[in-house]
């Protein structure tokens, strides 16, 4: 007990700590609530859907020829650019600023999580919006 009252921040010699799930009881609750909708069958399903988008996505960039290949597992992917290292971070720009033109957000540097809410058809669009998208970064590298 008096360990636990050494974090409280509201102690004027609290021990101040970094981490995630620091001062964030929301997160811990929504944590805590997901527990209950996150089944076995439920992380199944969402793994054979982002292990579904990464075979898409792969097809998908070698016929295009793009600078880009895909990595990962289950619903956690990452893009990965082919480019000379000083070009790599303004392609991961360009492709990250072209699929927000076209309504998806990934992380800036090719991270892409899916979650419990994509569906399918939103994993089919964003396969369409990469295919597209990686297009603009093939033109501004004189790769065409």
């Amino acid at each position: 007990m008096v360990l636990t009252r050494r974090f409280d921040v509201r102690n004027p010699n609290a021990i101040s700590h970094g981490g995630t799930f620091n001062n964030a009881p929301l997160t811990m609750v929504a944590g805590a609530a997901a527990l209950d909708v996150l089944t076995e069958d439920v992380l199944k399903e969402l793994n054979a859907r982002g292990d579904r988008m990464r075979d898409a996505l792969s097809a998908a960039l070698t016929a295009s020829g793009a600078p880009f290949y895909i990595t990962g597992i289950g619903s956690i992917n990452q893009l990965h650019c082919t480019l000379p290292k000083d070009q790599r971070n303004p392609a991961h720009d360009l492709l990250f600023f072209s699929l927000l033109e076209r309504g998806f957000w990934i992380a800036q540097r090719g991270t892409i999580c899916l979650s419990l809410a994509n569906t399918d058809a939103d994993v089919d669009e964003f396969v369409l919006a990469v295919a597209d998208a990686v297009q603009a970064v093939k033109a501004a590298v004189g790769n065409n």
